[in-house]
């Protein structure tokens, strides 16, 4: 009889490999990458609308600023919704559900991206740039808690859709 032939092991830095992708998976995952750059895009059309020479570092600006504030609401919005995200099929398996993201880390990454977002904006915009993409991000947090109460919070949400246009 010849012996089983032993198991091979995988290789340790293969599946560091997997383990880190799966992280960063789940990072942009709970950051909404695909609907924070649409986010991010809508200021550059006000920004055309007012003026015919666009500086492309400001556009850069723009869009990152942006970019990093629309991903730390979006953060924000799934530590506040994890017990509504428990329940429903479509959001059972969102990072923070299944616990591959702890509320921890989703708070580092949320203050991160925000700071990240705020200095960004403050190094090429005017303040009142700044302070407008900031009221979206605190309207957008005042519209999570208002919309399982009334129905007029969707208001409050148009108005956090059109405030980077502006």
């Amino acid at each position: 009889q010849t012996p089983n032939p032993k198991p091979q092991t995988p290789n340790p830095l293969y599946m560091k490999y997997f383990k880190l992708k799966g992280r960063i998976s789940d990072f942009m995952n709970i950051a909404k990458i695909r609907l924070s750059f649409m986010n991010a895009m809508m200021p550059i059309s006000g920004l055309y609308a007012v003026t015919e020479n666009l500086d492309y570092r400001i556009c850069f600006s723009l869009i990152i600023g942006n970019f990093c504030l629309a991903s730390s609401s979006q953060i924000m919005g799934q530590i506040y919704e994890q017990k509504q995200d428990s329940i429903m099929e479509r959001t059972k398996n969102r990072p923070l559900i299944t616990k591959n993201i702890s509320n921890k880390e989703a708070i580092i990454f949320s203050l991160s991206t925000f700071i990240i977002g705020n200095t960004t904006l403050l190094i090429s915009l005017p303040l009142k740039s700044v302070i407008v993409s900031n009221m979206a991000f605190l309207l957008y947090y005042i519209y999570l808690r208002g919309k399982q109460r009334t129905p007029f919070s969707l208001y409050l949400g148009a108005i956090v859709g059109v405030l980077p246009i502006i």
